[in-house]
Parts: C-alpha cells; structure tokens; sequence
C-alpha cells in the first residue's frame, strides 16, 4: 500500500513520530484497518482523520507512535490495509473528576489540578515528587500564578497517549492569555507545548507599527517551574561538551544570543532603537566555574528519587531562553529572567515554545552518558516516495520527472539557511521568517544589508512543500515547519479589538527597499518616517497580502492545529474585508466603500463595470482562502462564496482591453487571479461537480488564457512601464507559462490543447534561458515565485493529463449595470444588518474604527 523512509539520528534511543500520511480517494474507509511495520515487527499507533474525500474516504491521516530503539539510523516503515479494524491496548491511561485529572504511566502517576493547572509527578516509592508549574514575571518584580480558565482532558476510546489542554489569563495582564497542551506518551515521555498571546490590539498611531506600542504587553520572564528536593543533577549544553553537574552548586545556562557570527544584528533592536543582546552565545554558569559557547542544544538531568530530563527544542535559535538548576528546583525559561530589559509582545502577537520532559523510577550515577532526550535537537524525518504522493492526488501537479526544466534556475534548501545567517533572522520573533535579501538591491554599496523580513509572500510555505514532496529532501520540510509556525505566531494579527479589515489578517512583508527598524515584521516604521526616507505610511494587515495554501499542507502533515485554526481565521477575515463586517455599521462602512461609489458614477452617467471584485491578487488571495478553508472544514458555504466571487469577477464574454492589461505596474497580478481560477477548477474537478459554475470558471480562464498566448509579452520589454524594472519580473514571467499548461489541460478542444502547451513550453524556456543568467538569481523573491509556480510544466506525465469534460457553451450575458438593481442591492445589504443590529457590536465597532 505505502513504504515510506524513516532517517533517525538518535536512533539508539526510543522517540515519538507524529506523521500526517495522505491517501488516494476510494483506498481507506477506516483507520483502523491500516497497520505499521518497522522491522518486520508491528507499530502500536494512534490515528486521527484529518480530511476526508468527497465519497468519505480517507485523503489524510495522523498517526501518533513510539519509534522503538533501532540499529540503524534509516528504515523503511511499511503501511498495509487488513482486512479487519484493531485497536491498540493504552500503555497511559487517563481519567478526571471535577478537582483533577490524572494519568497513569507505569508506576508513574502525574496529576492536574484543574483549579491552579499546576502538575504532580509522583511513584508510588516517591509520594513528594515534582510539584510543577508555569510562572510570569512581571515588569514589578513579581512572580505570577496564572489564572487557569479551563483543563481539559482529551482522548477517545482508541487514543494511546492523552492529551491535556489548559487555557486561561495572567493577574494583572487581562489580554495577556495563554493555552497549553501536554500529550502524555509511553515510557514517561511528555511533551509540553506553551502560547503567550497578547489578545489586545496595537493603537499603530498614524498607521506606524513600531515597537513601544501602547498595546504591547510587557513582562521581565516566562518560565516553567519544577519543584523537588533534588540530590543531583546536570546540564550538558550540547553534545560536544561535558556536562556541569549539580555538585559544583547551582548552574544557568543562558543563551543570550544566536551565537551566529552577526549576533550583533540590527535584527535584534528593543523599542528604543538599541541593540538587546549582551553576549555571543551562550554561557554556562556555576560556583566553580563559567563555560562559554556558541550554539546550546541542551540536556538536563535532575533526580530527587523520580528522575527527569528535559530537552527545550530551537533553545538558541529562539532565544533569550535559559535553563537553571538549583537543589530545589529545575527552571526552564522560555523567555530569560530580565528586570532591566523587558521583553514586549506586540498586540495581536504570539510565541510558543516547546518542552520535552521524561520520568524515570530511579537515578543513575553517570546521568550525562544515560540521557535519552537527543533526538528533540534532530527528529525523525519521513520521506513518502513521490510516485505514491502523485499517485493519490493530493497535491495539483505534483509528479516525479526525470528531467525538469526549471531546475536550472532552483537552488536547495541549504540557499535559505544559509540567507539566516546574513542579518541573523533568529530570536523568538524572527526564527522561522526568511531574510527578504531582494530588498537590498538598491541599497548603496559597502552599507550593512536591511533588516527584512519576508512574511510568506507568494506562499513560500507551499514552494517549500512542493519542493519537499518533489525531492524527498527533508531540508525543505524544516523551512516549512519553522516558516509556518513564525506565521501562525507572529505575522498573523490576533486580535477582535482592532478595525474589521485588520483583525486577524497576515502583516505584509516589510517596506520595499528599506529597513524594517523598529517595526519588526509589520511593515511600517517611524524610523523610515523621521529620516523621510518615505513619503506616506499607514498600513496593516491587506488583501493582497494572504497565502494559506502552504499552512493547509503543513496541518495535513503535522497536525499542527494553529496552522489550520490560521486558515480560518485568514478565510474570515477576507470575508469581512471584502464583503464588510457582521455588524450595522460595518454594513454601512462597506456600502459606503463599496456600493455608494458605483451608484455616484451611475448617478453621474460614468462606466460602471459589472464586475464587483478586483482583478487582482487581492481577489486571487480571497478565492485561495475560502478554497483551502472549505479543503480543511468541509463547509460548503466557503465553496459557494468562491463561486460567487469568480462570478462577479471574471466572465467568458469580457472585453479584454478594457482591462489595461498593457499596464504591468498595474495590473499584473491577475495572473495570480487565474491561478486562484485554475485552483477552484481542480477543487470542483475532485469534487466530481463539472457542473454550470465550473463550465462558467473554465471558459472564463480560458478566454484569457487565449488573451495571454496571443498577446503578452515579457514584462521586461517595457521597463518604461516599471517603477523597479529588475529580474523579478522575469520571475513573475513563469507564471504566464504555467497558466498555459493548465490551461491545456483544461480546454476541451484537442487542437487548442497542443497550441497551449506550445505556447506555454516556448514561455517556459524563454524565462528559464534568461533567469538563469541573472546576477539576482538566488534572491529570495524570485526563488519562492519560481517554487510556488512548479509543476504544471511536467504535465506530460501526469496521471490525470487532460479533463475529460467538454465546457458546454452556454449564453452567458454580461449583466447591465442598471441603478435599480445597485440601489436594491444596497437595500438588501443595509436590511440585512439591521436584523443583526446590537448596540454593543455597534460601540465597539465605532471603538475601533476610532481606535480609542
């Protein structure tokens, strides 16, 4: 059914692999019929269905299982169907009562105390135990308890390892929430995952989102807190030192920078424009003596009758974090105790951080040698032959290729870590996020780069991912991961307090050709405003802005929750900016936006177009969103809203000069519009729905398909018409040939078929034959522009080739635009919100609209 290979480095020690496994429609009805085979001996795994087909089949599944010991670091795992459904006895039990809840590993009991959400590790040898909790301290000095809102206990019937969520508020921080989930594994493995958010909105006074906002929170330190009479422990900053132990008295271990050779980075200003690290690296302190280093991985060990380990994963490149051991606790700070410097989390921001932890009965005298936690610093990493992704159709255009055209303009992963280092795109904030180096190409010789930062545009999630299914190299999977959780953290802006069309919407990538200074990842800085290096400024999250495709893959593989609850939550905020907020005066402010301008022009007897909906990315963006948020809900309005969309923005019969498309500057992005077109086309496709609307979408695509292979031309032929004419529009060129191949596979006319993909081959080797002797090649934007695009051009030897649907050709009128039919539309717009309205949506609607 599916062989997939598994690469270990810690492969002497047991780990867990958490999995997502796609199959094709009509293979698997029932999770329960699969089994895993490593080594000829059968896995004991959890599963959790992910997303189903259409005929309710499986397409994803996550599987949860311990990896035994193994004496090599690679193996092949093996995915059968049986005949029969098996469940697997639990080696952790669960179960709670209105006080606590408590799990039980072995003789290993751990108990929540659902009031306080403070944990209790006990043996029934050792009834003191660990006594666990979470603390914050604040800018006064003082050490909070969290104020827990809810603990809850989540498992069925068939789950293995119990999963615990807890959720609530900081004392004297109102917005300042946070949510925790522990999943207990076997052989006393638990696993803790921590989100600080800070709910509350920026005031971004005159549309500047520096640093030193009234609406950020501000805290000297956040930790996770063991408590026991501890006789002794270690610290083992990374594999290649030796480890402090307890005896020498009390040991930190404080990463206070990356450690990187720019550690000094600009990248890493406070509020006040100055520089926050201290110190290269890392250091290691106790009574005795003081280590210093670069990079920590580290380990600790600590026994007081119950020995514990702990593991912090990406410790130095989040940092500050530190660890510390004293002979009464173990304290493991994800954000570093700092009176002097406070750390600041933006309004509408996040961080989580990850814990490794295990419990073992007894002590060992050569702890350091007997630590089990090493694989936390390099996981178990999967590899699914291509062959089998492309078999089951779970991503478009993805099939294995002997020869690939477009390989000669890619480079690997290795390009993007590299580019980390150059303005050390590391801390908390900024791990994950992509060094926007494209941004310096105007920038004066012998001047240190800009600080920029990238944001995802163009979906560089989903490039890393078709790149990382394409190759089998891993490497692409780790930038996924890393990007897509600094998205779901920091580039979203999490909030209900601020304006409709900002809440919740993506930051765009920082100013073009400028340092990003103070603003960090959001786009608008005063600095740039005080030296007049720009002339207007305002800003927030915008519509042009939104890619949530790669976050929709990195769910389905990862089972990362944050990344599908961010799909959602980018879908609906499109909704609102598009279609207006749910209340009245919302309404009213997207009639006046939207509506009221058409019926002036009416009035004054100007053209009005039928169409409702840009013809730009920003309306691509929008279809893309609710495409992918019907993939992950299941919720058919989001399909019925695209189709809606499409239709109100695009039609078969359109005068195409009316569209100055002659304008590049201007009008480019309707190229990502049609690729948003093509993707609904694929979606019905799956869906098995070629019904009206599809026939509507596809003749509509391509009409302009024909438009493009009759009549563009590069972009760079008419740099006069370019504000930057550089080699990024050679870039934005591939896509012209990629619509084409799609639309070679869309046309029902086998003649115009091979004229498509004719066209499109010539598109194709024009833009690689020039790209690939560009100076700017290994720029960030071009790259995930070319690996966003991939694909269509290797259709040749897909399965599914051509659609085998003939577009019915039906009399499609193009709609008048009469003032009745605008005035009834605000009509039932306005009558609508009424039904909704409430005078306290509508005051705290005007609130934020006035940013009080």
């Amino acid at each position: 059914m599916l062989e997939f290979n598994l690469t270990r480095q810690a492969h002497h020690v047991p780990e867990p692999l958490v999995q997502g496994l796609p199959f094709a429609k009509g293979t698997l009805k029932d999770e329960r019929t699969i089994r895993l085979e490593l080594h000829g001996e059968e896995l004991p795994f959890e599963a959790e269905v992910l997303s189903y087909w259409p005929d309710q089949s499986i397409r994803w599944l996550l599987v949860r299982c311990m990896l035994p010991a193994m004496a090599e670091p690679t193996a092949v795992v093996k995915v059968t169907l049986a005949s029969g459904a098996k469940s697997y006895p639990a080696s952790v039990s669960a179960h709670e009562d209105q006080a606590f809840i408590e799990i039980a590993t072995g003789k290993l009991q751990h108990q929540i105390c659902k009031a306080t959400g403070q944990l209790r590790s006990t043996t029934e040898a050792e009834k003191t135990g660990w006594q666990s909790a979470f603390q914050l301290h604040n800018q006064h000095g003082q050490t909070l308890q969290p104020l827990v809102h809810s603990v809850q206990l989540q498992q069925s019937e068939r789950s293995l390892f119990p999963k615990v969520r807890l959720s609530g508020t900081w004392p004297g921080y109102p917005k300042l929430q946070f949510e925790a989930t522990l999943v207990f594994f076997a052989d006393g493995l638990l696993q803790l995952e921590y989100s600080l958010h800070n709910a509350a909105k920026a005031k971004h006074p005159s549309g500047l989102w520096d640093l030193g906002d009234p609406g950020s929170c501000h805290f000297a330190g956040l930790a996770f807190c063991m408590q026991g009479a501890i006789d002794q422990g270690f610290i083992q900053p990374e594999r290649s030192v030796a480890a402090t132990s307890l005896a020498d008295g009390s040991i930190t271990l404080e990463q206070n920078s990356s450690g990187g050779k720019n550690w000094h980075s600009r990248n890493h200003v406070n509020a006040d424009n100055k520089l926050v690290p201290r110190f290269q690296g890392y250091q290691l302190r106790s009574a005795e003596q003081q280590t210093k280093g670069l990079r920590a991985e580290p380990l600790l060990q600590a026994s007081n009758g119950i020995l514990v380990e702990a593991a912090v994963p990406h410790f130095w490149q989040k940092f500050p974090q530190q660890l510390a051991l004293s002979k009464n606790q173990v304290l493991v700070e994800w954000f570093a105790h700092d009176q002097e410097q406070l750390h600041e989390l933006q309004g509408g921001e996040k961080s989580t951080r990850q814990l490794w932890l295990t419990f073992a009965e007894e002590a060992t005298a050569d702890a350091p040698s007997a630590m089990k936690l090493g694989w936390v610093y390099q996981p178990a990493r999967v590899v699914i032959p291509v062959d089998y992704l492309a078999s089951c159709q779970i991503m478009p255009w993805l099939q294995p290729a002997k020869e690939d055209p477009l390989s000669a303009c890619l480079f690997g992963p290795e390009l993007f870590f590299e580019k980390r280092e150059i303005i050390d795109e590391y801390g908390w904030r900024n791990f994950g996020d992509i060094f926007a180096d494209h941004e310096t190409l105007y920038q004066p010789e012998g001047e240190a780069p800009y600080i920029s930062h990238y944001n995802n545009q163009y979906d560089a999630i989903y490039g890393f991912c078709r790149q990382y299914f394409f190759t089998g190299n891993t490497g692409w999977l780790e930038l996924m991961d890393d990007l897509a959780r600094h998205v779901t953290d920091i580039d979203i802006y999490h909030t209900d307090d601020d304006r409709d069309e900002y809440n919740h919407g993506l930051f765009w990538h920082t100013d073009h050709y400028l340092a990003a200074h103070t603003a960090t990842h959001r786009t608008y800085s005063k600095q740039n405003l005080a030296e007049q290096l720009v002339n207007s400024h305002g800003g927030g999250p915008g519509p042009e802005h939104c890619y949530t495709t790669g976050l929709c893959y990195h769910f389905w593989l990862t089972g990362q929750t944050a990344s599908k609850q961010a799909v959602l939550e980018l879908a609906q905020w499109m909704i609102r900016y598009h279609e207006g907020g749910q209340s009245f005066l919302g309404q009213l402010w997207a009639i006046k936006s939207n509506e009221l301008p058409r019926l002036i022009r009416l009035l004054k007897r100007q053209h009005v177009t039928a169409h409702r909906y840009a013809f730009t990315r920003g309306t691509g963006n929008y279809l893309t969103a609710l495409l992918d948020a019907y993939e992950l809900s299941g919720d058919c309005s989001y399909l019925a809203k695209s189709e809606t969309v499409i239709q109100n923005t695009i039609h078969p019969k359109d005068n195409i000069e009316d569209r100055n498309l002659d304008d590049p500057e201007h009008t480019w992005s309707y190229l990502i519009l049609l690729a948003s077109i093509s993707k609904y086309l694929k979606t019905k496709q799956s869906l098995e729905q070629l019904d009206d609307n599809y026939d509507y979408a596809a003749a509509s695509f391509l009409h302009y398909a024909r438009w493009i292979a009759n009549n563009e031309q590069l972009f760079l032929s008419v740099p006069e018409k370019l504000e930057y004419p550089n080699d990024t529009w050679l870039a934005q060129d591939i896509r012209k040939a990629m619509l084409l191949f799609q639309a070679s596979c869309i046309s029902s006319n086998t003649e115009e078929r091979a004229w498509f993909a004719e066209e499109a081959n010539k598109w194709l080797h024009l833009v690689v034959q020039q790209l690939s002797k560009s100076e700017t090649l290994e720029f960030a934007r071009i790259q995930i522009i070319l690996l966003q695009n991939h694909g269509p051009h290797l259709y040749k030897t897909l399965t599914e080739t051509y659609t085998e649907h003939s577009i019915r050709q039906q009399n499609w009128k193009k709609q008048n635009v009469l003032f009745s039919k605008e005035f009834k539309s605000i009509f039932t717009k306005l009558s609508r919100a009424t039904l909704k309205l409430n005078p306290k949506k509508e005051w705290q609607w005007l609130r934020n609209r006035l940013n009080l």
